[in-house]
């Protein structure tokens, strides 16, 4: 740290006094070869940039290379370095609304302010009682509530006044309430969208200066990890407001397994590094989303396969292929649509998800023809061909790799297949706290009353449900997923219901479902993904017994079953 703390000062430091080993002296002699090979220099500029010492060649860094030049400037109004001058431009914005840095940096401010307050050239940045945050490039609905809730309420005292004018005038109410809404002018926005465009324009801003710094043959990398749309809409419209265009991406993983700040939790390990060129200035036609969203689906399942043998997975998966889908739209944009008009950035980033999910689909469907086992279940299912409900099921396993996910999530999982996800918390599947979805294991779902739902009956409760339900005729129309949680609810017992292999058997005999092909696929299926994302779970886990139950149903039962 103190040759680091000495640069900031701008002492000169000797890069000798850093090398602590062999090893790295063999790397500091390696690079020295190859920077004194005539090839190695062949630019002057960069000769002139580096400096030569010496009589043998010898290269050595100049001091002003060496020493940082630290600002406290606004990114958006940088004062140095020259415009034209840099070649490379690293940026870890903050990443939408996931961390609110001055709120969070007010305990340490007030301190340092104490503590610096007798140094003359830090007391400039000390003016302020708490840390900035107007033009912190955060969206924080909180700072934008009061002002919206300001102008919804005067809103709503000139709709109010206008309704109660026309309704005095004997018009019906109905037409009343549209022209009241005319009459009291457009509804302001709310503190969401407030902050969502601050974040956007902001962020604009920034990356125009950058692009003003930027030499011709600069490139910038921006670093972005988050798993909201409007996270990524708000960062792709601002790169192409400001003229740059995404030519590569790679997502890198940044998080450790056991960090506490994602253990159980759906949350992206990677960092998705985009490297950004300033966009050539020239007459764009207007992109036609019919033929940009097929481009978009192909960027997008490219990148998948490629991060996907690199052993990305899960959302990290997903988020893999938001960048170049990105760089594919801002390429042709702007974009409308047949009827000419704009198409939102989001509907791109959604394109890019579904034809994610849907590849994924297909890659389900392989892993479960390659394993022996369920060889010849294979020769006669298709994932593909099973209906969407279960469709979502599997591919709610395969992206979140546990039980939860996020509202947003799940509405992009549930657009991508066309389905609705309040059907799964109707049918008890899913249960919903707040912005969090939870998935519910086999043992924990009624699946009479679930059976009984599918079957379009009405639903009683209690002993009258008990006494309605015949759990050995017990069947799940157009969704055989939920089949196959009952088998495993049978095996592994739930309230009301026998539980072990005997009672399967009987099930499988009574209901049909174990002479059908469709039925023993789809348990497969599940079964290769309960084992691989919840087999590794503590033995108390309710998810994990599911997970045991499941493969003793297929070894003792299905898996030789002969209808």
């Amino acid at each position: 740290m103190m040759p680091l703390a000495r640069l900031i000062h701008g002492e000169r430091v000797s890069l000798d006094s850093l090398v602590d080993d062999e090893a790295a002296d063999e790397s500091v002699d390696g690079l020295t070869e190859s920077m004194a090979d005539a090839d190695a220099i062949a630019d002057p500029s960069v000769e002139a940039a580096i400096g030569r010492n010496g009589q043998n060649g010898e290269f050595r860094l100049r001091l002003e290379v060496l020493i940082p030049t630290i600002t406290c400037d606004d990114a958006a109004a940088l004062s140095v370095p020259a415009p034209g001058t840099v070649h490379l431009l690293c940026v870890d914005p903050p990443y939408y609304n996931n961390i609110q840095y001055s709120e969070l940096s007010n305990f340490f401010y007030v301190w340092l302010k104490r503590a610096l307050r007798d140094w003359p050239d830090l007391a400039p940045l000390f003016r302020e009682p708490l840390a900035e945050s107007n033009r912190e490039a955060v969206a924080n609905n909180a700072r934008w509530q009061r002002a919206a809730e300001t102008e919804l309420a005067a809103w709503k005292g000139r709709y109010a006044a206008a309704y109660e004018s026309l309704r005095a005038q004997k018009m019906r109410a109905s037409d009343a309430r549209a022209r009241a809404v005319e009459a009291a002018g457009p509804k302001p926005p709310s503190a969401k969208d407030r902050a969502d465009r601050f974040y956007e324009d902001k962020m604009a801003d920034i990356f125009r200066r950058a692009r003003q710094l930027l030499h011709p043959a600069g490139r910038m990398v921006v670093m972005f990890n988050h798993k909201q749309t409007e996270a990524w809409r708000s960062l792709g419209m601002a790169l192409i407001r400001a003229g740059f265009e995404i030519r590569s991406s790679a997502p890198i993983h940044t998080e450790a397994e056991s960090s506490l700040n994602i253990r159980g939790l759906d949350a992206a390990r990677s960092t998705v590094l985009l490297l950004c060129l300033p966009r050539e200035e020239t007459d764009q036609p207007v992109g036609n989303w019919g033929s940009v969203q097929g481009r978009v689906a192909r960027v997008a399942r490219g990148a998948a396969e490629r991060f996907q043998s690199q052993g990305l997975a899960g959302t990290d998966l997903y988020l893999s292929a938001l960048g170049p889908a990105l760089g594919e739209v801002g390429r042709q944009w702007p974009v409308t649509d047949f009827a000419g008009r704009p198409v939102d950035l989001a509907d791109a980033l959604d394109a890019a998800y579904a034809a994610v999910g849907r590849w994924r689909l297909e890659q389900i469907q392989a892993q479960l023809t390659a394993l022996a086992d369920f060889a010849d279940v294979g020769d006669r299912f298709s994932a593909e061909g099973a209906d969407r409900d279960t469709q979502t099921l599997w591919l709610w396993l395969d992206t979140f790799l546990g039980e939860t996910a996020s509202s947003d999530d799940v509405r992009k999982l549930a657009k991508a297949l066309n389905v609705n996800p309040d059907d799964f918390r109707r049918m008890g599947l899913v249960s919903v706290d707040k912005d969090i979805f939870v998935l519910q294991p086999p043992q924990s779902v009624d699946l009479r009353l679930l059976s009984r739902r599918l079957l379009g009956d009405e639903a009683p409760r209690g002993r009258a449900a008990r006494e309605a339900d015949i759990w050995e005729d017990r069947t799940f129309p157009n969704f055989v997923g939920a089949a196959v949680w009952n088998a495993i609810g049978l095996m592994a017992g739930t309230e009301g219901d026998a539980r072990g292999i005997d009672p399967l058997r009987r099930w499988l005999v009574g209901s049909g479902y174990g002479s059908q092909a469709e039925f023993r696929g789809a348990f497969a299926v599940t079964l290769v993904l309960l084992e691989r994302i919840f087999g590794k779970r503590p033995d108390d886990d309710t998810w994990r017994e599911a997970a045991l139950q499941a493969r003793r149903a297929w070894d003792l039962v299905l898996k030789s079953w002969h209808p």
